[in-house]
């Protein structure tokens, strides 16, 4: 099967925690849009997205058909969705960051409960035994894939550099 991740395109807020939060894009979305699909051949292709609207905006341009799956979310950072990071001063936050692979956010999840999520998920497409899949999803989803597929410690995940609109090929 071939696997190909996209991340969404850039969004107009800065400096704020977002992951489950819909937020808007960026105004330079259809140039964005249009270099992605530049990267990218949807013929035969089974197209999921996020539920996020920062993803299913450009899903719909790779492929009309395409299926949502809340599980290739971004991150729940619960209470501290939508503050900017300078203002989380929290004292969860402190005990967080030290174990953001355990410890959950409040009212959200920890790195390990989106593993389990993103896992469930990438089980059930290898089961379909489809020839090639697009998945438009999240720079933290995409890193886990590579988690999964390359083994890649959770603990290096963040290593991984994903920008905006970028596009990851696997052969599964």
């Amino acid at each position: 099967m071939e696997l190909i991740l996209v991340r969404h395109t850039r969004v107009a807020i800065k400096d704020i925690c977002y992951g489950f939060a819909d937020v808007e894009l960026a105004d330079t979305f259809e140039k964005e849009k249009d270099e992605v699909l530049k990267k990218i051949d949807s013929s035969n292709a089974v197209v999921f997205s996020s539920t996020s609207s920062r993803c299913t905006k450009l899903a719909k341009y790779i492929s009309e058909d395409f299926k949502t799956d809340a599980r290739i979310k971004e991150l729940n950072f619960g209470n501290w969705e939508l503050k900017k990071w300078d203002d989380l001063s929290d004292p969860e936050f402190d005990v967080w960051m030290n174990d953001y692979i355990n410890y959950r956010c409040p009212n959200g999840e920890s790195l390990l409960d989106m593993k389990s999520r993103v896992e469930d998920f990438y089980k059930d497409i290898i089961s379909k035994n489809h020839e090639k899949v697009i998945v438009v999803t999240h720079g933290g989803v995409i890193r886990l894939f590579n988690h999964l597929i390359n083994e890649v410690p959770l603990d290096k995940i963040f290593d991984i550099k994903i920008e905006y609109g970028d596009v990851v090929k696997f052969t599964i």
